[in-house]
């Protein structure tokens, strides 16, 4: 078992939830979860957002030998932002300005999609 997946179940545990249950609650499907207890590595937004379900900072799974996500999220410290949203800023900031009006106009459809 990886040292992910170790994590994972350890707060899944303290949640009361099991690996599969975790998962999808947070939007991906139970084969995800076996996925990652087959050894399989979640990517750098995936972690993301298992660290904000959680209420873990990303760095919960430093020694895991995950390449954690290069964003600067220090800049965000005390601002009440989620890990996805602090993502999705540090995301946008290198974006040129085309890029950066492409990315709003599909964020924009995907809230209108509900």
């Amino acid at each position: 078992m990886s040292n992910f997946y170790t994590k994972y179940c350890k707060l899944c545990a303290e949640k009361g939830e099991t690996a599969s249950k975790a998962a999808v609650n947070m939007g991906f499907s139970r084969a995800t979860a076996t996925g990652w207890k087959n050894g399989k590595q979640p990517n750098d937004v995936t972690l993301v957002r298992i660290a904000d379900y959680f209420g873990v900072p990303v760095s919960y799974f430093d020694d895991t030998g995950l390449k954690m996500p290069d964003f600067d999220l220090q800049l965000f410290a005390e601002d009440g932002l989620t890990a996805q949203e602090k993502a999705l800023i540090a995301a946008f900031r290198p974006l040129d300005e085309v890029n950066r009006a492409k990315a709003l106009v599909y964020i924009a459809d995907l809230a209108a999609e509900g």
